[in-house]
């Protein structure tokens, strides 16, 4: 308790001042000693809670700075931030400027706004967008304008991310507010020298800057900006830049050669001609740009390609294989019951797969037959085309199972419902085609009496309509 209170009369007292250890030691050194005084007086003084208040912010307070890697591409990543208020206010009332900076290239951009809302941001961005594209990622501070609902709402439409400082640490937004100060620098003698006309030379100082090299990428903005970034897989044709003969009216480039390996960002490692390989830059090479080949489909032999045109279609599958299809069902356990009922559906779906149809190509300078039929859990149709022999060959099946609130129609809606069912099917056949529609009923008087009475109906005889359809029944 002595020591502490030696130690506090020493430093937080009056006649201690808060000094620093080394003083409040020249000061104790002549009247007190214990063993470990140096020690502990520089601990006591360093954990005084009036000091720590006060201490001035020294380099052991910071991290080391982190590096900042930089994007392949430009504009895939950006800065932005505001420089406000500009005194004076520009002719026109600008009063701000939105400030943005690619990381890629260093490419500046400058908008003068006449207010820091978020409409007026949001119009600011999509302007330079428009001319440089949309980045991925967007840095930005804490300002209301850009962490507003409709800012946040803009930049998801477009699909950039914003990625925002730390609050009080604008180091986390450097690059953009180094080019604030540079702006700012050169703003200076627009306006000692152009007044409240400063607004419209903006566009020349982005010039100004665009054109010489950046100071860390060494390369002017403009450039890095137009280049273009190639990249070559392996596998690859292309031409190597470099003459084959020493005539120039007769020299050509070599190639196509192949792409054998990539050895670093910008070189490759080439198959010439002679079968050696070659390491060159890509600023050496060329993509190299074929012909697509014809390929034909039709063949006279009957191997895996030659039967494209001609698919198997199994005729009444709905009823064959509907007892089949209840075993596929998650309430099934995983024994499956199989009954009589499903063995004779098997042996009928077999015996039925060795007679199957055969389809052929539809032809569009000819008219369409379309055959509809409905029962009580499905609808059906069949698509066919005359033949040379003036039979109907068919073209394509389709079926379609009712659902339970469509099992519940009377027979001529489900009548009807095929119709529309097999028009939408073979819409991209039927459009425009002539159609003889074959049915047992009659769905398309019904369509027109009905339609009126039910929007459902209205809907269907509409879609008719769209058709040249000319119906008989069979």
């Amino acid at each position: 308790m002595r020591k502490r209170k030696i130690l506090n009369n020493a430093h937080e007292s009056v006649f201690g001042a808060h000094l620093g250890a080394h003083k409040t030691i020249q000061r104790m050194k002549f009247s007190f000693y214990w063993p470990g005084i140096v020690k502990e007086i520089k601990a006591y003084c360093s954990s005084c809670y009036g000091c720590q208040l006060r201490k001035v912010i020294r380099s052991v307070d910071k991290i080391p700075i982190t590096p900042v890697s930089r994007p392949e591409l430009p504009f895939q990543v950006v800065n932005v931030d505001l420089i406000d208020p500009v005194d004076p206010v520009s002719s026109q009332g600008h009063k701000y400027i939105l400030c943005l900076m690619d990381q890629h290239s260093r490419w500046p951009e400058a908008i003068p706004l006449k207010s820091l809302t978020a409409k007026s941001t949001c119009e600011a961005l999509l302007e330079i967008f428009s001319r440089t594209g949309i980045p991925e990622v967007i840095v930005m501070d804490n300002a209301t304008n850009f962490t507003a609902s409709l800012t946040q709402e803009f930049l998801k439409i477009l699909g950039a991310c914003p990625r925002f400082s730390t609050p009080y640490h604008p180091e986390g937004n450097g690059l953009i507010e180094r080019w604030n100060q540079t702006l700012k620098n050169m703003l200076h003698h627009i306006i000692r020298e152009e007044g409240r006309s400063w607004h419209r030379h903006i566009s020349f100082l982005l010039w100004a800057y665009r054109e010489v090299p950046n100071a860390t990428t060494g390369t002017p903005p403009f450039l890095l900006m137009q280049e273009k970034h190639r990249e070559f897989a392996t596998g690859d044709q292309v031409l190597v830049l470099i003459p084959d003969s020493t005539n120039k009216l007769y020299a050509r480039w070599t190639g196509p050669v192949k792409v054998v390996k990539r050895v670093k960002p910008n070189s490759y490692y080439l198959q010439m001609a002679g079968g050696n390989l070659r390491l060159l830059h890509v600023n050496e090479i060329r993509e190299y740009r074929t012909r697509v080949q014809t390929v034909g489909v039709v063949y006279d032999i009957d191997d895996e390609f030659g039967e494209i045109y001609e698919t198997p279609t199994v005729p009444e599958a709905e009823k064959n294989d509907e007892a089949l299809d209840r075993l596929t069902k998650k309430k099934v356990p995983n024994e499956i019951p199989w009954r009589k009922e499903a063995e004779n559906a098997f042996k009928e779906l077999k015996t039925v797969l060795c007679g199957i149809t055969e389809l052929q190509v539809p032809d569009i300078e000819k008219p369409y037959y379309l055959h509809t039929d409905a029962s009580q859990r499905a609808v059906g149709c069949c698509l066919g085309q005359l033949d040379g022999e003036d039979n109907i060959h068919p073209i394509a099946f389709g079926s379609q199972k009712l659902n339970p609130s469509q099992q519940k129609w009377s027979t001529i809606e489900w009548e009807a419902f095929a119709i529309i069912w097999a028009l939408k099917r073979f819409e991209t056949l039927l459009c425009g085609a002539k159609i003889f529609l074959l049915t047992d009923h009659n769905p398309l008087v019904f369509l027109t009496s009905a339609a009126p009475q039910c929007p459902r109906l209205q809907r269907w005889e509409l879609a008719i309509q769209r058709h040249d359809i000319e119906a008989s029944h069979i």
